[in-house]
């Protein structure tokens, strides 16, 4: 496949399956025997009727889910990007019940396509980013620490934390 023809898959996939939630266009452009390496739901079936049960799935959960994709990088056949989801928790997500709460979350999806078809999916996602959005985690400031003469001081320690060692 082409560059063009793999990024115009591509655009669409996020547009039109998972921005809009048009199921029926798994049917076009996900290939029967397509495999997600990565699904987060047990057990899905492959081939687009796997992606459709994910995709509904995601949507319950984030009714107003949008995907931005960020960057695309095209290789021969596959093709590696940064996307942000961008969405309100308003139904259970994987046992958790609606928070409310606004979502925005980077994910790093490989999709390898044949044929006008995305056969294969892996991806990485902020998980740790997601559940501290949820209100599933606390929310932590980074630490800034920085070597001076020997000694550790931080920017912002946290309560007990005096150059760069605990105080209690």
């Amino acid at each position: 496949m082409s560059k063009e023809s793999v990024r115009a898959v591509l655009v669409r996939y996020y547009d039109e399956i998972w921005n809009q939630g048009r199921l029926e266009v798994c049917d076009e452009l996900i290939a029967p025997d397509y495999v997600n390496h990565s699904a987060p739901l047990p057990d899905l079936t492959p081939g687009p009727e796997g992606l459709k049960q994910t995709v509904a799935a995601v949507r319950r959960a984030f009714p107003d889910v949008h995907y931005t994709i960020e960057d695309m990088v095209i290789g021969r056949n596959k093709a590696a990007l940064r996307v942000t989801m961008r969405g309100t928790h308003r139904g259970e997500f994987l046992g958790v019940a609606p928070t409310g709460r606004a979502i925005e979350v980077q994910e790093h999806p490989i999709e390898h396509l044949r044929d006008g078809q995305i056969v294969a999916h892996w991806h990485q996602i902020d998980d740790l980013g997601l559940q501290r959005q949820l209100g599933l985690l606390p929310h932590q400031r980074w630490l800034v620490i920085f070597r001076f003469r020997g000694r550790l001081s931080a920017a912002e320690a946290p309560e007990g934390v005096q150059n760069g060692s605990r105080t209690r």
